[in-house]
């Protein structure tokens, strides 16, 4: 399968003067009428332009903006029509004599999107007994796999039966959808993955997702339907927990449908989706007010449940295996800073939680029936 070209040939140089964000990040606005796909809370990696210093591309995209005003070395985020960057070097691209350049790139944004999806995948496989080819027949369940369904068509070719569940399962778009196939099995091979690329021709033949290998659930979690009842074998999500509703209904019904010894591998990321410098901000809000300011994209922001009380739900449930392993940890001077703050709000829901809960800022679960 090849990429089907979308390319815009036209680029911007970018003008000076760069405002000075903090630490090694600038940021300057970016037309909408030419680049009107940003990043966004929710739509954390749709932008698909790219960001080259005197041509050379400028990476990772999409990058946090806690992480680019840290670390810099090339890292870019283009939100909300404003592109936050820094030079390949630290330095002030206002004086360095670089020149910096924006093109709309999809065939350089499917890439990053087919190696992230990948990415994922081999992540589950590390707990699987045979690792890639563990997911041969295997019947898996992912919930909430993100606009690009990147994840569900890798383990499609790797031989999986996947079902789907995720109340905004996007339809399938040509233009996105085609792209990341093609850009699937182009990675894929890369890599030396084994791979039947079947599931992806199919998918882009019919404009949907290979009825041979996957099946859809356009509903959440909690509501799910008793059809899949000690179907599954494996459930597996990234960065979907956080955003649940009703957790406690959404983790029984994710039990109910595992067989028994079935397994879970499930990432979550327990920062502010709006401020993942900041991760912990959301919590100063009453619950009433935290869901008030959400409107109608509850939750996008995230739930605000804490790994220890997510671990508690899970065991609730009757799991005889439930192990969570914290990944990422807050930066200690803020969480001082934050403290004394949250504890002078006692409106707060989180006024009294335990410093501990506090901590950690994602990780991953592995649970079994």
């Amino acid at each position: 399968m090849s990429l089907p070209s979308t390319e815009k040939p036209a680029s911007i140089v970018l003008k000076p003067p760069f405002t000075h964000d903090a630490g090694q990040c600038w940021r300057v606005a970016i037309d909408p009428t030419l680049f009107s796909l940003t990043d966004d809370v929710g739509f954390t990696s749709r932008s698909t332009l790219t960001l080259r210093e005197d041509d050379q591309l400028l990476g990772p995209a999409h990058a946090s903006h806690g992480d680019i005003r840290l670390h810099g070395g090339g890292r870019y985020s283009h939100w909300r029509h404003t592109l936050y960057f820094s030079a390949r070097d630290g330095s002030d691209p206002n004086v360095n004599g670089r020149t910096y350049e924006v093109r709309e790139s999809a065939e350089e944004h499917y890439r990053e999107r087919a190696q992230y999806a990948m990415q994922i995948v081999a992540f589950y496989a590390r707990y699987l007994t045979d690792g890639m080819k563990g997911f041969r027949d295997l019947q898996v369940l992912e919930v909430g796999p993100g606009m690009f369904l990147g994840s569900v068509l890798a383990m499609a070719c790797l031989g999986a039966r996947v079902t789907v569940v995720d109340p905004f399962l996007p339809d399938w778009k040509p233009d996105i959808h085609s792209m990341m196939a093609a850009s699937l099995e182009v990675e894929m091979r890369k890599a030396g993955w084994d791979f039947d690329p079947s599931p992806l021709h199919r998918s882009v033949a019919a404009g949907q997702l290979d009825r041979e290998r996957v099946r859809t659930f356009r509903q959440s979690l909690e509501s799910i339907a008793v059809e899949l009842d000690g179907q599954i074998d494996l459930t597996v999500s990234h960065a979907t927990f956080e955003h649940l509703f009703d957790v406690k209904s959404a983790m029984a019904a994710m039990v109910r449908t595992m067989k028994p010894n079935g397994k879970g591998i499930h990432r979550v990321d327990y920062r502010d989706h709006d401020s993942f410098d900041r991760p912990l901000e959301f919590l100063l809000m009453s619950q009433q007010a935290y869901d008030q300011s959400c409107g109608d994209n509850k939750y996008g922001r995230g739930n605000r449940m804490r790994a220890e009380t997510m671990r508690n739900i899970l065991i609730n449930t009757g799991l005889r295996h439930v192990q969570f392993t914290p990944e990422t940890l807050i930066e200690e001077g803020y969480l001082n800073d934050f403290l004394a703050r949250l504890r002078s709000r006692p409106d707060s829901t989180f006024h009294s939680a335990p410093v501990d809960h506090l901590r950690v800022l994602g990780g991953t679960f592995i649970v079994q029936k």
